[in-house]
Parts: structure tokens; C-alpha cells; sequence
């Protein structure tokens, strides 16, 4: 936990990125000993994101490093970075050209009625200073609490898989609490780059009434985007398949970077693997810790890389089609030739023409008969199985 812990003080709120980014360059290079296989690392030219490229990838893992929080504007007002919550008392804490705040958040009306949310200072706090929550790290046997967990659980989880990956690719990416806007170009780095259209994220869902604590991990079949069915389908296939408890989650809002995926110009399927968390955006978001989702994850990236993207190959398509053409000229030619042989077959028995058959020792024909087994299309996807 001591890594999570760690993670979830770092101030990195959406837009300001680089001080989490600094410090997992630093974790990997201390723990490179640690991984499997070394990833190749990039990290120049895509702002504050990072990619890792394990062997020969078919499949990435996305998590977002930023996290929600304030920013000063004028007086002693504050405007919310994402959507955080704002009651009394809120402990912040940031750095300006003055030196370390700590302060507290509070809520008032104006006569017009007009709501406003400020910091209690004993002095003017620059403007555009970020202010993020005090982290307050709660442990027990079953829990862990503590401001951002999302997404460092997320970024936690991806970082120990990234232990243990042989092929496959983990996309750090930004902007994510503020709609997005480092997604579009990862995505198009390692489609262009490597061919990788198929997407994990790795980040945290809301403890709901179809959601618990225990119950698994949460696979989601839509939010406010809408993955692939195919490919939902086979990441719950894959966690019925390798024993990963799991729980179906369905709402209508919410999102993740798998929305920026759908929106963007590339072929991606993506799927929302996320713990269930109480208390989001808050500065006591809480999250049971099982090791479930680390353990999914990497088991999901593991069985996809080996698990060739058939049914939605353009190759396999065609060929598919190319079959299915040639098995229906071959249906026309038997028909064609079928035709023909009971044609025969009656004139040569029927008078007079039976005579002149006879005369020259002409034979009834068989027609073309094909068994049950082998009138079914061919299967490309059988073909090909090992």
C-alpha cells in the first residue's frame, strides 16, 4: 500500500500533470530490475503522458494520471478543475510564489443569490494556483481511504501489472477529469506506430445500488459511452474463462478514457475495468483493496495478446466473404449440373428417343449429391483454429 499511498499525494491535477508523470519515470527506473520484460519507454513529444511498450503489443492498458481540484481566481474565490466536491470545511493545500498553503474551503449566497465557493486564508493566494485536498491516508483490514484514488488506484494497478507484462502496451494519458485530450493522440501513436486497437481502462467506478464493495471487479457495459458488444462480450468471456470475480455495470453517465477512444478516428474497442468506489471526488474516497482488479487486468491483457482479434480482422472478413462467394457459384454449378443429368436421364428412357440410346449403349448418369456435413459453409474461424 505504501506505493498507493505515496501515489495518492502527489498534486497533479488535470492539466499539471508532470510532477506524477517525474515520479513513475523515477519508480520504474528504481524497479526495472523488478519487471519481466523492460518496456521501451516513451516520453518526449506527447506532453505530461507516458507510454510503456512491453514485446510485441496488441492490446494497452489506459489510466489517467490527473485528478480534480481547484483553481484560485480573483479575491479569494474558486472555480472547480473537474467536478470536485465543495462542502465546508475541505482542508486544500498548494504552493504559490509566496511559499506552502493550507487552507479550508467554504460556501456562500450572495444577496442575488448566486452561489460562490472560497478559500479561508490569512492572505491573497496568487491567482491560478492550484489547490487540491489535503491527503488524509485511512487503512484497515478491508479498506483504504483517501483523496484520489481516482485515478491513482487506477495508475497503481496498471503499475503492477506493468511488472509482469510480456507484450502489450500502458498509456499514462491527462486532461481526462476535464473531458479529455491526450487520448486522441495516444491513440493514434500506437495504432500508427504498432497497429494496437484494442484497449483496457484501468480507473474507478461508483459504488452504486448494482455496484458493491466485494463483489468484484466492474466490468461495464456502458456509461455515457458505448463499447463494442463484441468485444465486451469477450473480456466477460475471458474473466468467466480465467476465474476473475466481476460485476456488470450499466448507467447512463459517467465516462472514462474509452470515450475519447470511441470518438476518436482510429478502429478501437475498449472496455471499463474499475473498482467500486464510495465517496468520489471527495476527500474520503474509499475502496476496498483485494488486488482484484491488478489481478484481472493483467489476466484480461495476457489472454487478449494471445487471443488473435479474429472476427473483426478486415483479412478474416474478406476472406470469410470470399468462401461464402465461392461456395454459393459451386451451389449453382451442382444445381446447373444436376439439371442437366435428369434430362438426360428422362430422354433416355422415354420413347422414341429410348431406341436411338439403346442403339448407341448410352447409361443413366448419377446426379451430384453432396453429404449433409460437407453443405455447411466453410468456417474461416475453424480453419485457422490450432
Amino acid at each position: 500500500m505504501h506505493l498507493l499511498k505515496t501515489l495518492c499525494a502527489i498534486h497533479a491535477p488535470s492539466g499539471n500533470e508532470s510532477n506524477l508523470k517525474d515520479y513513475i519515470l523515477n519508480h520504474i527506473n528504481l524497479n526495472i530490475q523488478d519487471f519481466k520484460v523492460k518496456p521501451t519507454v516513451i516520453k518526449d513529444g506527447i506532453q505530461d503522458c507516458l507510454i510503456l511498450k512491453f514485446g510485441n503489443p496488441k492490446t494497452a492498458i489506459f489510466a489517467h494520471l490527473d485528478s480534480i481540484g481547484f483553481t484560485v481566481r480573483y479575491g479569494k474565490e474558486l472555480i472547480k478543475i473537474g467536478g470536485p466536491k465543495t462542502y465546508d470545511g475541505i482542508e486544500l493545500v498548494g504552493k504559490d510564489s509566496h511559499g506552502n498553503i493550507e487552507t479550508e474551503l467554504y460556501n456562500y449566497e450572495d444577496e442575488n443569490g448566486n452561489k460562490h465557493t472560497e478559500y479561508i486564508f490569512d492572505r491573497d493566494i496568487d491567482r491560478a494556483t492550484e489547490l487540491t485536498f489535503k491527503p488524509n491516508w485511512r487503512e484497515d483490514d478491508n479498506f483504504v481511504q483517501c483523496c484520489y484514488m481516482d485515478n491513482r488506484l487506477g495508475v497503481w494497478n496498471a503499475l503492477k501489472v506493468a511488472k509482469t507484462l510480456e507484450n502489450g502496451i500502458i498509456c499514462f494519458s491527462t486532461y481526462e477529469e476535464v473531458g479529455g485530450g491526450s487520448v486522441g493522440f495516444l491513440g493514434k501513436y500506437i495504432y500508427e506506430k504498432w497497429g494496437v486497437k484494442q484497449a483496457l481502462i484501468s480507473d474507478i467506478t461508483w459504488v452504486t445500488n448494482g455496484v458493491k464493495h466485494g463483489d468484484g471487479v466492474a466490468i461495464s457495459r456502458r456509461d455515457s459511452g458505448l463499447p463494442r458488444r463484441v468485444y465486451v462480450d469477450r473480456i466477460i468471456q475471458l474473466a468467466n474463462d480465467s476465474g476473475v470475480k466481476y460485476q456488470i455495470e450499466v448507467e447512463s453517465a459517467g465516462g472514462s478514457d474509452g470515450n475519447q477512444l470511441q470518438k476518436s478516428p482510429y478502429p478501437f474497442d475498449w472496455c471499463f475495468i474499475g473498482a467500486p468506489e464510495d465517496n468520489v471526488h471527495s476527500p474520503d474516497e474509499k475502496v476496498k483493496i483485494d488486488n482484484q482488479l491488478s489481478g484481472a487486468m493483467g489476466k484480461f491483457n495476457i489472454t487478449v495478446e494471445n487471443y488473435p482479434e479474429i472476427k473483426s480482422d478486415a483479412s478474416f472478413l474478406n476472406l470469410q466473404q470470399s468462401f461464402n462467394e465461392v461456395e454459393s457459384q459451386i451451389s449453382a454449378a451442382r444445381r446447373t449440373f444436376n439439371a442437366a443429368v435428369t434430362a438426360y436421364n428422362n430422354a433416355i428412357e422415354t420413347f422414341p428417343s429410348n431406341i436411338l440410346a439403346g442403339m448407341l449403349s448410352y447409361k443413366r448418369k448419377d446426379v451430384l449429391e453432396i453429404p449433409q456435413e460437407e453443405r455447411e459453409n466453410i468456417s474461416a474461424k475453424a480453419l485457422f483454429k490450432s
